[in-house]
């Protein structure tokens, strides 16, 4: 087993030894140079303020932030929708979802804060109607 050296053409990559140069040099066909344009596009903008508002929005509206995430969410969206029209529209929908979720999940928290409040007052006067009642069971001064 011989081990020799291998040369290979410098303007096609072709084993030398396998091709006389006479029919290299007719295989070998100079092709025109393709000169590449690369054109840089300046990245497209993003609208920030929208994806946080849709974003705080979904997050208060699931109950992981509950009200300071709808809320945060409302002001983001609304910050977004001011910020779209700058940017040619940029994001106005992401903008458009955060405010409708984020106002759904203010009404929706607003609506729980109503509904405890009125389970306070009605049941502090059931609780305090049963405090009067063990009271007088105790002392006496209820008679069964």
């Amino acid at each position: 087993m011989d081990i020799g050296t291998v040369s290979f053409c410098g303007s096609c990559g072709a084993n030398q030894q396998e091709q006389t140069q006479a029919s290299h040099n007719q295989a070998f066909t100079p092709q025109p140079q393709v000169q590449q344009v690369v054109v840089q596009q300046q990245p497209k903008q993003t609208n920030g303020a929208a994806v946080c508002g849709l974003v705080f929005s979904i997050l208060g509206i699931l109950c992981i932030l509950p009200v300071l995430g709808s809320f945060v969410g409302f002001i983001c969206s609304i910050v977004g929708l001011r910020k779209a029209k700058r940017l040619n529209g940029e994001g106005r929908g992401m903008a458009l979802g955060g405010l409708i979720v984020g106002i759904v999940g203010l009404l929706f928290w607003i609506a729980i804060a109503a509904i405890i409040a009125v389970f306070v007052i009605f049941f502090q006067e059931i609780w305090n109607a049963y405090i009067e009642l063990i009271l007088e069971l105790v002392y006496g001064e209820y008679d069964l």
